[in-house]
């Protein structure tokens, strides 16, 4: 498959590293599905929860701290947060 851009021709893998975005988490350049989250570009393998880093399904995360997390890291770290608040902590 050839693509057009700027009077020129390019492969998809050229086209691709002129043009396409890069992830957010490995920085390569983004070829085929990606995420779109927390304003930025990133492989479904690299969109991972910030507490397991386990991919996030389906891109659906739980922000604490403008950190994402899946859910029952989520959970985890509210607790975690509260139990510092009620000891006076930060």
């Amino acid at each position: 498959m050839v693509y057009a851009a700027d009077n020129h021709a390019y492969c998809v893998q050229c086209f691709a590293q002129k043009y396409n975005p890069k992830c957010a988490g490995c920085m390569e350049t983004l070829v085929d599905t990606c995420l779109l989250a927390l304003d930025r570009h990133w492989h479904p393998r690299c969109f991972t929860c910030s507490s397991c880093n386990r991919p996030l399904p389906n891109g659906e995360f739980y922000l604490v701290d403008d950190k994402p997390y899946d859910l029952d890291c989520h959970w985890a770290k509210r607790l975690e947060k509260r139990e510092h608040m009620e000891k006076g902590e930060r």
